[in-house]
C-alpha cells in the first residue's frame, strides 16, 4: 500500500494511536471521540447527544457507540437530582482510559495525599528545576505554527514503546501525557515525556498505579503557577 500524508499545521486534533486502532471502537465512537477533543471549551459544554448528530450519528448508531465510549472508560456520566428535583446528567469525555475513581477525582477537584507521603521515592534527591519560561521543545495544543511532534518511529506506541522503554517507563510515559487533560500548565511535549518517562516508571515499579500517580503529580500545585513543566515534574519525581 502506498501513503501520502502531509502532517496539518493547524486546525488539527491529536489522536492517539491507542484511539485510532481500538479494536473495540466503531468508526462512529472513534469519530465521535475525536470530534469532541478537538472542540473549544465554549463548544464542549454541550450534550454528547447534540455533539453526535452535528456529526450524522444518531439513532442506534449513537447509542452503540456511547455504551462502547462508556464501556472502555473515554466517557462518564453522573445524573443528580437538583434543589427543585429536576435530575440533571453531567458528562465527561476523556481521550485516554479512566477508572470511575479517576474521573471522579477531575469531576470534583478532589486532592488526596499523594503516594509519596505512604510510599519512600525511589532513588537519589534531584535537584529543583527551574526556568523563567516553557522549554523550546513545548509543544501547545493550539495556536502552535507547527505540528505536534511525535515519538520516533521506534518506540511510538504499544509494543514497540515498552520494548524500547520497558513496560513501566513506557506507563508512566502515558501517564505523563496525559497530565494535560487535567491541568494545562502540566502539558509536556513527547521528547519531555520520554525524558522523564524512568522517573515515573519507577514509582509504578514500587506498586504506585498509574491513577494514584496521576493524582500526585496533578495535585497541590504551587500556588503562583507552573512555570517549566518539565521542572516541576522532575522535582516531583
Amino acid at each position: 500500500m502506498l501513503r501520502h500524508a502531509i502532517a496539518p499545521s493547524r486546525c488539527y486534533t491529536k489522536a492517539s494511536h491507542d484511539v485510532v486502532r481500538h479494536p473495540r471502537l466503531t468508526s462512529d465512537a472513534k469519530i465521535l471521540l475525536l470530534a469532541v477533543q478537538g472542540l473549544p471549551e465554549d463548544a464542549a459544554a454541550r450534550p454528547l447527544s447534540e455533539h453526535a448528530r452535528k456529526l450524522g450519528i444518531t439513532g442506534r448508531a449513537y447509542q452503540r457507540s456511547k455504551e462502547q465510549l462508556v464501556a472502555h472508560g473515554y466517557v462518564h456520566e453522573w445524573r443528580d437530582q437538583g434543589e427543585r428535583g429536576r435530575w440533571v446528567t453531567e458528562q465527561l469525555l476523556s481521550n485516554v482510559p479512566l477508572t470511575p475513581e479517576e474521573a471522579s477525582v477531575l469531576r470534583h477537584g478532589r486532592t488526596e495525599e499523594p503516594p509519596g507521603a505512604r510510599k519512600p521515592t525511589v532513588g537519589g534527591p534531584v535537584g529543583r528545576v527551574t526556568g523563567r519560561q516553557l522549554p523550546v521543545e513545548e509543544e501547545r495544543e493550539k495556536n502552535s505554527p507547527h505540528p505536534p511532534s511525535e515519538a520516533g518511529p521506534e518506540i511510538r506506541c504499544g509494543a514497540g514503546l515498552q520494548d524500547a522503554l520497558g513496560p513501566e517507563a513506557a506507563e508512566g510515559e502515558r501517564v505523563l501525557l496525559s497530565l494535560r487533560h487535567v491541568r494545562r500548565e502540566l502539558y509536556l511535549g513527547a521528547k519531555e515525556a520520554r525524558g522523564l518517562a524512568e522517573l515515573a516508571g519507577r514509582w509504578l515499579l514500587r506498586g504506585v498505579s498509574a491513577g494514584e500517580l496521576r493524582r500526585a503529580l496533578t495535585t497541590e500545585l504551587p500556588g503562583g503557577g507552573v512555570r517549566s513543566a518539565v521542572g516541576f515534574l522532575r522535582f516531583r519525581l
